[in-house]
C-alpha cells in the first residue's frame, strides 16, 4: 500500500489510480463492521434460512424464514427521508410480506437477476415458485419429489432462463423458466442435492455438491459431468465424472470425492476462474474451475454448523483475478471473512446469537466492494455490515451512476393498485416477461396494506427522482442512492 502511493507521487503509477484503487476497496473490505448508519428491522419470528439481494440496483432484499414467510427490505434510505437525528441509524423496515408463501419451510430463494420484477423460492414442500413481484402472487410452479434444499439462478445468462435445483433427488434439475417446463436431469450424485451454483463468468456451466462427498462440475450443453472434483489428486488434471460419456479411466476405478462429509456450500470465484467449496467435514477447498484441480490454499479455522445449504459470498474489490477478493462464510454464530487467494483468516464477525444461515453482498458499490454485506440468522435477525467511515476514508470517487428505477417503481405502484387494474397489468407485464404459463396458480395470502405502503413510498420517490433530474428538486434532501 505505501509502495503504490510512492510510486503514484512520483508519477509511476497511471493517473486514474488504477493499482491503487483495488488495494484501497480490499483493506476495507477487510475492515467491515457492525453497520453504524443501517438496521434492518427483521419481520420473522423464525430461522431466516434464505437471503438475496437484487442486483439491477443493489438495495432491496429478499428474505425466507422456516414458517414459510418471504419479506422485502429497503436497506438504501430513500431520497428525501427525514426525521432522523444525527448519528442514528436508518431503520429498514419491511416494505412487504407474503405470510404463507410456501407450506413448509423456505429453503432457497433468488431474485431473477435482469428483471427485480421477478424472484423465484423453493421450499421443503417440494414446489419452486416464481413470484410476480407487480402483485406478489405466484405466476408459475415447478413440482418435485420430496424436499428442495438448494437453488440458483445464472447471474450472467443471456440465453437462457434455466433455474438450478438441488433436492432429495440425486440428481440436479434443471427447470426453464421460459418455457414452464422442466428440462434437464443431470444424474452424476448418489445422495440429495445440498447445494448448486452457476459460475460467474461462463452462463451454461454449472456447480452441484451433494450429501454424498462430491463436487460435480457441469456444462449443460453436454452429457455427463465435466469434471468430479477429487481431494486426493492435488495438482492432477480433472476428467469426466462416473458415467459421464469419455470418462478418465482412474475416475472410473475409483470413486472422486471433494470432502469427508456432505458438501453444502459452493461459491465461484467473483471472475469465475475458482470454485470453493465448504464441506461437513469443516474444510474449504479451492478448485481451478477449468480444470479441476484442487489448489494449495489452506483455510484455517472454518467450522460448518449447517445441516443442509448454506449461503456464501465473495467480493472482487476491483481488481484482475482474485488476488484481492476476500470471501464470506458462516462458520456458526460467527462471520469469517477470508482471503481468496491465500486463505488467511482476516476477521471473524460476531453479531449474531445463533447460527448463520446465509450471507449476501449489496452489489451497488464502487467495483463490487463490501460496501455493504447482510446475513441471516436462526435467531430470526438480519444484520447489517459495513467498512467503518474511517477506514482509509471515504470509498474511492469513481463511482457509477445511480442505476434507473423504474422497475422497482413499477413493481411497487402495480401492488399498490385495486385488484382488478393489478390483475391486468400483471398479465400484461407476464406476456413479455420470460416465465411460461403453467396450469392454475396457486393464490398466497398477501398483507395488502404492505403493499399499499410500497407503492405509496417508492412513487413518491419515482417522482423526487424526476425532480432531481430536470433540476427542480431541493438541493438540500439527502440522496437515496449510495451507489
Amino acid at each position: 500500500m505505501i509502495g503504490l502511493l510512492r510510486f503514484r507521487e512520483m508519477g509511476c503509477a497511471p493517473p486514474d489510480g488504477y493499482a491503487l484503487r483495488p488495494s484501497v476497496l480490499h483493506m476495507r473490505a477487510r475492515a467491515v463492521a457492525l453497520s453504524p448508519s443501517l438496521e434492518v428491522r427483521s419481520a420473522h419470528r423464525a430461522a431466516v434460512r434464505a437471503l438475496d439481494v437484487e442486483r439491477a440496483h443493489g438495495r432491496f432484499v429478499l428474505a425466507g424464514d422456516a414458517e414459510g414467510l418471504i419479506a422485502i427490505y429497503d436497506v438504501r434510505e430513500p431520497l428525501g427521508a427525514g426525521g432522523r437525528r444525527a448519528g442514528e441509524p436508518y431503520v429498514a423496515k419491511p416494505l412487504a410480506r407474503v405470510p404463507k408463501a410456501h407450506r413448509f419451510a423456505i429453503a432457497a430463494l433468488c431474485w431473477y437477476p435482469p428483471d427485480p420484477g421477478l424472484f423465484v423460492t423453493a421450499a421443503y414442500d417440494g414446489l419452486v415458485r416464481a413470484w410476480d413481484a407487480d402483485a406478489l402472487q405466484p405466476a408459475l410452479d415447478f413440482e418435485l419429489h420430496g424436499r428442495v434444499y438448494a437453488l440458483h439462478l445464472s447471474p450472467v445468462a443471456s440465453s437462457h432462463g434455466l433455474v438450478a435445483v438441488g433436492s432429495e433427488e440425486s440428481a440436479v434439475r434443471l427447470c426453464d423458466l421460459r418455457s414452464g417446463a422442466r428440462t434437464h436431469l443431470l444424474h452424476g450424485h448418489s445422495a440429495p442435492v445440498w447445494a448448486v451454483q452457476w459460475s460467474t463468468g461462463r452462463e451454461h456451466v454449472l456447480a452441484s455438491g451433494s450429501r454424498d462427498g462430491r463436487a460435480l462440475m457441469w456444462d449443460v450443453r453436454r452429457p455427463g459431468a465435466v469434471h468430479a472434483l477429487d481431494r486426493a489428486h492435488a495438482g492432477a488434471r480433472g476428467g469426466r465424472a462416473e458415467g459421464g460419456e469419455g470418462g478418465v479411466a482412474g475416475a472410473q476405478r475409483r470413486r472422486a470425492s471433494a470432502h469427508d462429509g456432505g458438501v453444502n456450500g459452493l461459491l465461484f470465484s467473483p471472475d469465475g476462474s475458482e470454485l470453493l467449496t465448504f464441506g461437513k467435514d469443516d474444510r474449504l477447498r479451492l478448485w481451478d474451475a477449468e480444470s479441476g484441480r484442487l489448489l494449495h490454499v489452506s483455510y484455517e479455522g472454518a467450522a460448518n454448523a449447517a445441516p443442509r445449504n448454506i449461503t456464501l459470498a465473495a467480493t472482487a474489490c476491483g481488481g484482475p483475478g482474485t488476488a484481492h477478493a476476500c470471501a464470506y462464510v458462516p462458520c456458526g454464530r460467527l462471520l469469517h471473512v477470508y482471503e481468496w487467494a491465500t486463505g488467511a483468516l482476516v476477521s471473524r464477525l460476531r453479531g449474531h446469537f445463533e447460527r448463520v444461515n446465509a450471507v449476501a453482498l449489496a452489489d451497488g458499490a464502487v467495483g463490487g466492494a463490501a460496501e455493504l454485506l447482510l446475513s441471516a440468522s436462526d435467531d430470526a435477525s438480519i444484520c447489517a455490515w459495513a467498512p467503518p467511515s474511517d477506514a482509509l476514508g471515504a470509498a474511492p470517487a469513481a463511482t457509477a451512476a445511480p442505476p434507473s428505477r423504474a422497475p422497482i417503481a413499477a413493481t411497487a405502484r402495480q401492488a399498490a393498485r385495486p385488484a382488478r387494474g393489478a390483475r391486468a397489468a400483471g398479465a400484461a407485464r407476464r406476456t413479455s416477461r420470460p416465465v411460461g404459463a403453467a396450469g392454475a396458480r396457486a393464490r398466497a395470502p398477501v398483507d395488502r396494506a404492505d403493499a399499499a405502503r410500497v407503492g405509496a413510498r417508492l412513487n413518491e420517490d419515482a417522482w423526487s427522482d424526476a425532480d432531481e433530474a430536470s433540476g427542480d428538486g431541493d438541493d438540500g434532501l439527502a440522496p437515496g442512492w449510495s451507489g
